[in-house]
């Protein structure tokens, strides 16, 4: 008998705060620990950015993607309006990640659909 292969949900976080997102990741496990994921860290401060990400992106077809504006954020908001205007992520919330509320106008009007300010 076949069986159906793994679902695995992939959640992407692009920034440079490893531990913020070992917390997330923590969150997600303990939260639903039924559910098979599996963390995707892209390094900011490492990888390529701009059309290069978005393409890394699109090949890791991810469930979920935060996005870290705290570096390279007009870079980051690029990254933002690239993946909120294209049709395979459609259905994949982005979930923006700031450290201050007067950065929220920007980030929403980039197509973020959450907003997130850390440490508040």
């Amino acid at each position: 008998m076949n069986m159906p292969p793994k679902v695995v949900h992939k959640v992407v976080y692009i920034g440079s705060e490893r531990n913020y997102f070992s917390n997330i990741s923590y969150r997600y496990k303990t939260t639903y620990p039924g559910i098979d994921f599996e963390f995707v860290e892209i390094d900011t401060s490492a990888e390529s950015r701009g059309e290069k990400l978005f393409l890394h992106l699109a090949r890791l077809k991810p469930v979920i993607i935060y996005i870290d504006f705290c570096s390279y954020k007009n870079e980051m908001l690029r990254l933002a309006e690239l993946s909120s205007r294209d049709p395979l992520f459609h259905h994949v919330p982005l979930v923006g990640l700031i450290d201050t509320k007067e950065k929220a106008k920007g980030c929403l009007g980039a197509g973020i659909d959450f907003l997130y300010v850390k440490g508040g």
